[in-house]
């Protein structure tokens, strides 16, 4: 990244708010889609005392943030209660939070590495978060700071951390750590020292490696075994990189990237792991080009793009070119669709989110506090959602499960959605699995729980189908 935070860091609150109030309307879609059950819906969530920068859900079901940028510190997390609406504090870290990487550990807690120091310098510390002692652990320090890093959980429950600022001087810290979690240390990757940009897009594989897919040009493998081996796998088929772009793992080992750099592009493209030589190739390309986006894999599998900028530059804030119209890509046609227009435009430090209920939280971009919900089409189609009666609280992974609910009869799928863990258009906790392998029962559903290498354990929204139509979700501890 070349030009850095500070760039927005200078134009907070009252600069964003002073546009004339005609700037802030949407601009008309090509095909503009007002009907609900074909564009979805908008509407106002809370106005938060910040804008997030940093949001998690949590294991049980509250979604926790916190914010930066504008000299405020990060060391500031909130939890809202969508249930009740009510916004309430957490403990503090004891150091920055703003610019950290994140993941959920198997058991439900947070794991938090890096944070701010200034731009472009980060800190080298490393944390634990438990929801439900709110308390913090602080780790080890990591070899040095991390401003910007991407950490991944691993297949053994370990945690991979890479890429991060160290400082203006010497950039990306070359050297990805893993953090031993039985052991209660770092080992040092020594032998797959590479500078990658900042916040990369990290995937665990199926074959156990961790997959970068971007944002640069080439994407590689990353094997954690011993000190560490990258792989080249390939070029993107776009040419460019996707920096502030999208990307999302949509099923076990495939993976969208879209969107991003600079100018930025409405290009897409997809690749599969599963396959004995992956390759990129290109899908078809949203109606808009967006930088600053977020993508959000939804209950029945489309991916929903939000936000963005089409304009150029870092940090481009002309209402004029803020992106408000939503986008949904279906990975069976491998085509983008218009959704509803958003009001709030959604830039550098926006954030999206599924929430349990299946809708979108969307927050964020510097200035703005006001949050939306986006409900998708599929709670607009006249479908009665099916309901979940009952649900296992954790459940091994390959291993058959019941699933209480009175609409056995028209569930026709099941997915599991790993709880998101989002920053800078980045879910480092993302997972998706979708199965339509049902058994009815007396009372409700048998099904079976993903045991695909690239569905790590964890926490999971577990949805009901029906035709599509998600239920509210129950969250599971697979693994």
């Amino acid at each position: 990244m070349t030009t850095p935070d500070s760039i927005a860091r200078r134009r907070l609150c009252g600069a964003a708010l002073a546009a004339p109030l005609g700037a802030l309307l949407p601009h008309a879609a090509s095909a503009a889609v007002t009907t609900p059950s074909i564009g979805g819906r908008w509407q106002n969530g809370p106005n938060l005392p910040y804008f997030p920068v940093h949001m998690h859900v949590l294991p049980d079901a509250n979604v926790m943030m916190w914010p930066g940028d504008g000299g405020v510190n990060g060391d500031d997390p909130r939890v809202w209660n969508p249930a009740t609406g009510v916004l309430s504090a957490r403990n503090r870290a004891g150091f920055d939070l703003f610019c950290s990487g994140h993941n959920f550990l198997p058991d439900g807690r947070l794991f938090v590495t890096g944070g701010h120091i200034s731009n472009n310098v980060g800190l080298a510390e490393a944390a634990i978060y438990d929801p439900a002692g709110n308390a913090w652990t602080r780790l080890p320090r990591m070899n040095l700071g991390r401003w910007y890093p991407t950490t991944t959980l691993l297949a053994s429950g370990d945690v991979l951390v890479v890429s991060g600022s160290v400082d203006t001087s010497t950039g990306a810290n070359p050297v990805p750590q893993v953090w031993k979690s039985a052991l209660g240390r770092w080992q040092s990757l020594n032998s797959a020292q590479l500078k990658l940009p900042l916040y990369p897009y990290m995937f665990l594989a199926p074959n156990g490696r961790v997959f970068n897919a971007g944002p640069g040009v080439t994407t590689r493998y990353l094997d954690c075994g011993g000190w560490g081996t990258w792989s080249v796998v390939g070029n993107r088929s776009f040419g460019g990189g996707r920096g502030y772009g999208g990307a999302v793992m949509y099923a076990p080992g495939r993976i969208l990237a879209v969107g991003g750099g600079d100018p930025p592009t409405a290009t897409a493209e997809v690749i599969d792991l599963n396959a004995a030589s992956p390759a990129w190739r290109a899908v078809g390309s949203m109606q808009w080009p967006r930088r600053h986006m977020s993508t959000t894999v939804l209950p029945d599998g489309r991916v929903l793009a939000t936000g963005g900028t089409r304009g150029t530059g870092f940090n481009n804030r002309d209402p004029a070119l803020a992106v408000r119209t939503a986008e949904l890509w279906d990975p069976a046609t491998g085509r983008w669709s218009e959704m509803a227009t958003a009001y709030t435009p959604r830039w550098y430090h926006s954030i999206a989110l599924l929430l349990p209920d299946a809708r979108v939280f969307v927050t964020g971009g510097n200035g703005y506090t006001q949050s939306e919900i986006y409900s998708p089409p599929y709670l607009f189609t006249g479908t009665p959602r099916p309901t979940i009666a009952s649900a296992p609280a954790s459940v091994g992974k390959g291993v058959e499960l019941f699933v209480g609910t009175p609409d056995a009869a028209v569930v026709n799928a099941v997915s599991w959605v790993r709880l998101p863990s989002v920053t800078h258009t980045n879910d480092m906790n993302q997972s998706f699995f979708r199965s339509t392998q049902i058994t009815r029962a007396d009372g409700g559903i048998r099904t079976v729980s993903p045991r695909h290498t690239s569905v790590p354990s964890g926490h999971y929204m577990l949805f009901l189908l029906r035709d599509g139509v998600p239920s509210v979700a129950r969250i599971v501890r697979l693994g």
